[in-house]
């Protein structure tokens, strides 16, 4: 079992804050570290939407955590099965 972490920011739709995100995911395969930073670059978003995209892109179980004005959100999601079109999925996410 591989766990990986990663901390990123992300602007809140709601109030422009600028959200500071922890996300966990767990796998029995090799994530490569670039591929969860580039599937971490968002526009302005709601949490439970950036778990619903990130679980589109990578594999495993994903947990995504922060706090928006004081109180704290868990958002968990299973991602993609496999990751061999993580590419296509890549170019497509925001068109």
């Amino acid at each position: 079992m591989n766990i990986y972490g990663y901390t990123f920011s992300v602007e809140c739709p709601n109030d422009d804050a600028a959200i500071e995100y922890t996300l966990l995911i767990q796998h029995d395969e090799m994530i490569l570290v670039e591929d969860i930073i580039k599937a971490c670059k968002f526009p302005a978003l709601y949490q439970e939407e950036i778990a619903d995209k990130l679980s589109q892109l990578l594999p495993g179980k994903i947990s995504l955590s922060a706090e928006h004005q004081g109180v704290e959100v868990l958002t968990m999601r299973q991602g993609v099965e496999v990751l061999t079109t993580r590419y296509a999925l890549f170019e497509n996410l925001f068109c």
